[in-house]
């Protein structure tokens, strides 16, 4: 959604669109790798990011620091007010 009292209105939608898109690449990527082991007892969810190629740690870090910094850049595109 358009905001048109910040200076660059389109300049947050696309960061935001961003930052969105990566937020459902990390659920997506935690969907492929979680598991899930039962016994009678007990039961535990895990996540593993120890895959067979390192390939699967740096997509995750990478995915997290676009969010990280989509979420920064946000902030400081909505912070500036247009005069």
């Amino acid at each position: 959604m358009l905001n048109k009292k910040i200076k660059y209105p389109r300049a947050k939608l696309l960061v935001d669109l961003i930052g969105i898109c990566a937020f459902i690449g990390i659920f997506f990527f935690a969907a492929l790798h979680m598991s899930i082991k039962a016994n009678t007892d007990e039961w535990h969810i895990s996540f593993n990011l120890t895959g067979e190629s390192i390939a699967d740690m740096v997509a995750f870090v990478v995915l997290v620091v676009i969010v990280i910094c989509s979420v920064v850049v946000s902030t400081i595109l909505k912070k500036m007010r247009k005069v």
